[in-house]
């Protein structure tokens, strides 16, 4: 086990402490002087309720900050019945009596802008994670529970207020059915039980008022990267025996809260059987040919069995290649000197095997991406189940860019549904134009005629890989990329996230803030400038 800790006014802050199962498992003891009993006592309780803070397993704080506050234990009237007669302690939580089949901690945007090779993590379903917390009355970001094809049962040791979203699913409140994509209210002593995803759909949200505040935060985020074992519930899965607190005030909201239904047509359908994409960034004419690029956009993809939340493998055609090897990178044409993914979203091909890269996906490597799913896509990933088909359907820039203006018009319908402060929503249609492929790729530009121009290809309405010379190894072209780098983090207004390789750079940038275009036109004042004129 893992315990975050911090002491507000001492040395010890956000100290990580592994905890082994064959140790004595006191965490910490707390020791404290003052001239009176009186004084003392009020120093321990501001310590122990205020200053102590602990994130991460079950532990007794909570439960020795209780016992120091009566009047009984101020004044030393604390025999050894005291506990069983004059004392009653009411946790804050939620008991986990099964944990399903794979259910994480999960919270929005996780960490989308930390780089480095830590996966983004966060829902994969962030649409559906964000209207499960709009029916509670969290913010949209507010950390949920995921679920994936089986649920978990709980016992809630004190009432809240939660929504179930998702897929298809039997949900029983003490063995009776109560409704999904509604606001709740469980009972103290009431067990909630998610069932199996029935029909189309994979993944299902259970969102609790007020959130899990004591998951830790782990890098920026309280998500859950089982596949590297940190954030949310030490790192895994929930499994029975864990405890979710929840706010002390839960029991408050329950008793001004109103349960609700979300109308039918303004609920995501969780049957995918089309995805928008953007081509790249690698389809241009030296790696895959026109047959290719026409397969990509007119194939029935099936999703294969060994899909998680790294990676939905896919099953369908291969390409041609319109080349022999991947040149320095190996000796397979999907083999490429190492660059910054389109991560998640890339459609990232390992020899004549594809997968696209989903929430927990390395952010970097040498594999071709052939093609990007755009940003407000990548919910439907989430839902994709194994044996089912879908096909990718290319957009253009503009169309991809509408496309956030409409999911957070599309939100803030549900959420004035909810408030009441429209009686009747039409339905949504979040359906987009085709773009006509033809023998267009995703190449953009080069920056300088030479042999070691810079090129610049899309991946996604958010990302720019630069690269530099011919996809060969030189110093030079190392030095060019370091240059280029220094100059853009000197432009902190631009929020760029960069990662840089022995070729190339990718860019992650936020288009709601600079355009694809405004953002081009930076980078080559900055290439043909005097710090890159001699290389």
């Amino acid at each position: 086990m893992t315990v975050y800790g911090l002491i507000h006014g001492s040395n010890l802050a956000n100290t990580f402490l592994y905890i082994m199962f064959d140790l004595d498992p006191l965490i910490a003891k707390a020791m404290v002087y003052s001239s009176s009993r009186d004084k003392t006592i009020s120093k321990i309780i501001d310590l122990c309720s205020r200053r102590i803070i602990l994130r991460g397993p079950t532990t007794n704080l909570d439960f020795v900050s209780a016992i120091l506050s009566p009047e009984a234990f101020k004044q030393g009237d604390t025999l050894t019945n005291f506990l069983d007669t004059r004392f009653k302690y009411q946790p804050h939580g939620i008991l986990v009596l099964s944990g399903g089949s794979h259910s994480l901690i999960q919270d929005f945007p996780a960490r989308a802008s930390l780089g480095h090779g830590i996966p983004k993590s966060g829902p994969m379903d962030s649409l559906t994670s964000r209207i499960a917390n709009l029916l509670d009355g969290n913010l949209q970001g507010t950390e949920v529970v995921e679920i994936t094809l089986l649920g978990p049962e709980l016992l809630f040791v004190s009432a809240a207020v939660v929504s179930v979203c998702g897929a298809e699913c039997l949900v029983t409140v003490d063995g009776t059915e109560r409704p999904m994509w509604s606001s709740l209210i469980i009972d103290e002593g009431q067990k909630l039980k998610i069932g199996s995803v029935i029909g189309s759909g994979c993944r299902v949200y259970l969102a609790v008022k007020g959130g899990f505040p004591n998951i830790p935060v782990v890098f920026g985020s309280k998500s859950t990267t089982p596949s590297l074992k940190f954030g949310g519930c030490q790192g895994r899965a929930l499994q029975q025996g864990d405890f979710l607190q929840v706010e002390r005030v839960s029991l408050r909201w329950t008793q001004e809260a109103q349960e609700y239904i979300l109308p039918a047509n303004l609920r995501p359908s969780m049957d995918v059987r089309e995805i928008y994409v953007l081509q790249g960034p690698h389809d241009s004419d030296e790696i895959m040919t026109a047959e290719d690029r026409y397969m990509l956009y007119n194939t029935d993809w099936k999703v294969g069995h060994n899909s998680s939340r790294t990676g939905v493998r896919l099953l369908g055609p291969t390409p041609k290649w319109a080349r022999e090897t991947g040149g320095e990178a190996g000796s397979h044409p999907s083999n490429y000197l190492d660059y910054g993914y389109p991560s998640p979203g890339g459609f990232n091909w390992g020899g004549n095997s594809s997968i696209i890269l989903t929430a927990d996906s390395p952010n970097f490597g040498g594999l071709v991406c052939s093609t990007t799913v755009i940003s407000t896509e990548l919910w439907k990933l989430g839902q994709l189940k194994p044996g089912e088909s879908f096909r990718m359907t290319p957009v253009t820039l503009d169309s991809a860019f509408s496309q956030f203006h409409r999911i957070e018009t599309y939100l803030s319908t549900i959420s004035q549904s909810i408030s009441k402060l429209v009686t009747k929503a039409a339905a949504f249609d979040l359906s987009l134009p085709r773009a006509d492929v033809g023998g267009h790729t995703s190449m953009l530009k080069i920056a300088r005629q030479s042999p070691r121009g810079i090129l610049d290809s899309k991946g996604g309405e958010g990302f720019l890989l630069l690269e530099s010379g011919d996809q060969s190894t030189n110093i030079v072209t190392i030095v060019r990329i370091k240059l280029l780098m220094e100059k853009l983090y000197t432009l902190p207004e631009l929020d760029l996230l960069l990662t840089p390789h022995v070729g190339s750079l990718t860019i992650e940038y936020n288009p709601l803030k600079i355009s694809q275009p405004e953002l081009l036109y930076r980078i080559h004042e900055i290439e043909l400038g005097p710090s890159t004129a001699g290389l």
